[in-house]
C-alpha cells in the first residue's frame, strides 16, 4: 500500500488540531451560567478579602486621626442628632434611655448606607481591574459590602462601651450573644441591595447622585430618630414602616441591647426572608448585566 504523501496529511492535522484548540476556547464577552458565576467568586474569595482589607484600611489614609475615624463619624453623627432630637426637640419624652435608641439607630443604619453606598460606586471606582482583567464583576460590590464589614466591627465595639457606661446604663444579658446572628441578616441583607446599586450605578451614573437623597428617605422612614409610635396617627404607613426591613434590624438589636427581649419568631422570619429574598434577587439581576460592565467603563 502506499503512504500518503506528508504534505498531504499536515492540512488535516492542522485543521484537527485548531478545532481541538477552538473547543477550548470561551468567548470572554458570554455569561456564564449562574452556578458557574457563583463558584468563580468562591475560587476569588482570597482575592475579595485582600482588597477589602486593604480599601479598609486606606480610606483615611492622609488624615491626622487616620482609621479612628471610623468609629469619630458615628459617634459625632450619634451626638449632633442626639442634640437635636433629644434636648432641642425633646424627642426622648416617650423613649426610655433615648440616648442608647438613638446611638443603635444611627450605628447600626450607618452601616447599611455606607455597605449600598460604596456597593453602588463599586463598578465605576474600579475601572482599571475590569480593563486589566477578567474576572466575575460581582466581586466588586461583593468586596465594597465586606469593606464596610470590616469598618463596622470596631463601631460595634464602641456602641457597646457606650451602652455600658453613659446613663441611664444598659445591663449586659445573654439576650446580647444574638447580636452577630441578627449582623448576619444584615450583611446578606446589605450585600443584595450591593448588587442592586451596583447594577444601577454602572449603567445610571446620575443615580450615584440620587443615593444620598434615598439614605435620607430611608433614615426618616426606618425610625431611626424617633419611636415608630409616630407612624401610629397614619397607620398603613406605620404597617409599612414595621415591615420595613431596616426597621425590623434595628428594632431587633434594639431589642437585645437595649431591653434585654429576645426578638419574636415573627421579626427573625421577615428579616431573613427580606434578606435571602434580596441577595438572590440582587446576585441574578446583577449577573444577567455581567457582558455590559466592561463595555460600560470603556464609554
Amino acid at each position: 500500500m502506499s503512504r500518503p504523501a506528508a504534505s498531504d496529511a499536515q492540512p488535516t492535522n492542522d485543521r484537527q488540531g485548531r478545532r481541538r484548540h477552538a473547543s477550548r476556547l470561551q468567548a470572554v464577552s458570554v455569561r456564564p451560567p449562574l452556578h458557574t458565576y457563583i463558584a468563580q467568586l468562591w475560587e476569588r474569595r482570597h482575592f475579595i478579602k485582600m482588597q477589602a482589607w486593604a480599601n479598609a484600611m486606606s480610606q483615611h489614609r492622609g488624615t491626622f486621626l487616620g482609621n479612628l475615624w471610623l468609629i469619630a463619624a458615628p459617634l459625632l453623627d450619634g451626638l449632633m442628632y442626639y442634640a437635636i432630637f433629644g434636648i432641642i426637640f425633646a424627642g426622648n419624652r416617650d423613649v426610655p434611655n433615648f440616648f442608647g435608641f438613638l446611638i443603635i439607630g444611627i450605628f447600626i443604619f450607618t452601616f447599611t448606607a455606607r455597605s449600598v453606598t460604596s456597593a453602588t460606586r463599586s463598578i465605576p471606582s474600579d475601572k482599571g481591574l475590569i480593563r486589566g482583567f477578567r474576572f466575575p464583576r460581582a466581586a466588586l460590590p461583593l468586596a465594597a459590602v465586606w469593606r464596610e464589614l470590616i469598618a463596622v466591627l470596631p463601631v460595634l465595639y464602641v456602641l457597646i462601651i457606650l451602652l455600658l457606661v453613659v446613663p441611664p446604663k444598659a445591663s449586659l444579658g445573654f439576650t446580647w450573644l444574638l447580636l452577630p446572628f441578627i449582623l448576619l441578616l444584615q450583611v446578606i441583607f446589605n450585600l443584595g441591595l450591593g448588587f442592586i446599586g451596583a447594577r444601577i450605578g454602572a449603567q445610571l451614573p446620575d443615580f450615584q447622585q440620587l443615593i444620598p437623597y434615598l439614605v435620607r428617605a430611608a433614615l426618616y422612614g426606618s425610625a431611626v430618630l424617633f419611636a415608630v409610635d409616630r407612624f401610629d396617627n397614619h397607620p398603613p404607613l406605620g404597617e409599612i414602616v414595621r415591615n420595613n426591613p431596616l426597621y425590623l434590624i434595628l428594632d431587633m438589636n434594639r431589642s437585645v441591647l437595649l431591653y434585654d427581649d429576645v426578638p419574636p419568631l415573627d421579626s427573625w422570619l421577615k428579616l431573613a426572608a427580606w434578606a435571602v429574598g434580596c441577595l438572590v434577587f440582587g446576585l441574578i439581576f446583577f449577573w444577567r448585566a455581567e457582558v455590559k460592565y466592561a463595555r460600560t467603563v470603556l464609554d
